[in-house]
């Protein structure tokens, strides 16, 4: 009997112990680098000046940047004309979410132009296209989706444009929301990187 109550004396001990208010310190984070992370390190942890202003910025947008997602997320790049960073803008956008998160990301190239897309990612004119895409005979399993993709250091994965211009102008809305149909089965996140050039380019109704 006297072991049944100090065994309740100690658990309501353990519990108070391991309280949010005595936890507080314990679990306050090193600042992540400069003189704040050089002073916590020199005291050995005894001294924490928490983080910058700066840091917490950084640490929230990188947290939004984590959110988990239902289902698939489409990303427009668009632009009237060329020349304008529409690519690099893709590419940097879906690196940093590539990157960032744990899911996976993909770009598709719909430039009626030659668009340089996968050539930002490999330099080589023998990059898959989206027509290796759409031929590819089961389409339900990833690797064979990922062996027509390029990879980015970043793990973002990129399919190009087809390198003859009169194919790329023939790429219809019909084409495009089959690509987007095959990829949203696979990917977390798609971005496209689309241009009007003179009139021309694959025409597709915008709907929210």
């Amino acid at each position: 009997m006297t072991g049944g109550i100090l065994n309740g004396n100690m658990s309501g001990n353990v519990s108070d112990a391991l309280g949010s208010q005595a936890l507080v310190g314990a679990v306050d984070a090193a600042p992540p680098d400069g003189w704040r992370r050089v002073l916590h390190r020199l005291s050995r942890g005894r001294v924490n000046p928490g983080e910058s202003q700066r840091q917490v910025e950084a640490r929230e947008l990188q947290e939004r940047i984590r959110t988990p997602l239902r289902g698939d997320y489409r990303i427009a790049v668009m632009s009237l004309k060329g020349g304008v960073g529409k690519t690099t803008t893709t590419v940097a956008l879906g690196g940093i979410f590539a990157s960032t998160r744990g899911d996976r990301v993909v770009a598709v190239d719909a430039n009626p132009d030659l668009g340089t897309l996968a050539r930002r990612v490999v330099d080589t004119d023998g990059a898959p296209t989206v027509r290796d895409l759409l031929a590819v005979p089961d389409a339900s399993r990833y690797p064979q989706v990922k062996a027509r993709m390029s990879q980015a250091s970043s793990r973002l994965e990129v399919i190009g444009s087809d390198r003859d211009p009169a194919v790329s102008e023939a790429f219809s809305e019909d084409d495009y929301r089959r690509t987007v149909d095959i990829l949203q089965h696979h990917y977390n996140i798609i971005l496209t990187d689309w241009s009007v050039v003179q009139g021309r380019g694959t025409s597709i109704e915008v709907r929210p």
